[in-house]
């Protein structure tokens, strides 16, 4: 279900919403075939959802260590470009974490 570059929350969410409601349709109908292959696409979809948040947060992580070390090798060093880069980089980060938090 994901796609070549990795897992995908939108796919995720679609594919547990398509597997709920095959599910349902199965266990309403008495279509057991129906409703365990609604689970199984439920199950694969939520699990490519959390897939995908958790990649989102560890590369939101990186982002901020990058960034951090740039800030402070700038101030350091007094090269206030690479020290806004890492500031702007770290931000990123915290806002890529965010979004991505559980």
């Amino acid at each position: 279900m994901s796609t070549s570059r990795g897992p995908s929350k939108i796919n995720g969410r679609y594919h547990t919403t398509k597997g709920a409601i095959r599910e349902t349709f199965g266990r309403v109908l008495g279509l057991s075939g129906v409703e365990a292959r609604g689970k199984v696409e439920r199950t694969r979809g939520s699990t490519e959802y959390h897939a995908a948040r958790a990649t989102g947060y560890a590369k939101g992580t990186g982002n901020r260590v990058d960034g951090g070390a740039d800030r402070v090798v700038g101030a350091i060093t007094g090269d206030s470009s690479r020290e806004m880069g890492g500031k702007i980089k770290n931000e990123k980060g915290a806002i890529g974490q965010a979004f991505n938090r559980h």
